[in-house]
């Protein structure tokens, strides 16, 4: 590629005005100079090159457990994600009518002592981590399964049924 090409017009060139091959090439640079480099050198180690494989790999999606919070976690996705503020708008709705504490409430507060109990912990990440299942479902990512570690099992178990009635649909 020339030096002057756009990055971004040479990748959408490749990607939408050649004819797909069975042959894969990527790289990783920082920069143009770095890519044109990695490009040009067939031994360059910033190269990946292959063949895809005859089916795709299949996906799982991990929820990890208590002491993966933070404070504020999820407010940037929720301000700009509709497909993750639906979702964890939903299930804080579902913890609220029960418990009547408001979670959205709790996981913009920047203070990490919004979530120190562990009664407010532990729904607010499933609600966190459902909703960020749910806007990568949203996406069309399908995974094939779906893991939790301790209570997070509950989110995975949640979406399988989820996805098996969008599937049924």
């Amino acid at each position: 590629p020339a030096a002057d090409v756009p990055p971004a017009d040479a990748a959408y060139t490749l990607a939408a005005g050649r004819k797909r091959s069975p042959h894969r090439l990527a790289v990783v640079a920082t920069g143009r100079y770095d890519a044109i480099a990695a490009l040009r050198d067939p031994s360059h180690p910033a190269r990946a090159y292959g063949r895809p494989g005859a089916h795709e790999p299949s996906l799982a999606l991990m929820f990890p457990g208590q002491a993966a919070q933070y404070p504020a976690m999820g407010s940037v996705l929720m301000r700009h994600e509709p497909a993750f503020a639906a979702a964890f708008a939903d299930a804080a709705g579902a913890r609220r009518a029960v418990r009547g504490c408001d979670l959205l409430e709790r996981i913009a507060d920047a203070d990490g002592a919004a979530l120190a109990q562990t009664a407010r912990t532990q729904p607010a990440i499933f609600c966190v981590e459902y909703a960020l299942a749910s806007m990568w479902l949203a996406r069309g990512l399908r995974p094939t399964e779906l893991i939790g570690h301790r209570l997070r099992e509950f989110a995975a178990a949640v979406l399988a049924s989820v996805k098996a009635h969008d599937e049924e649909a």
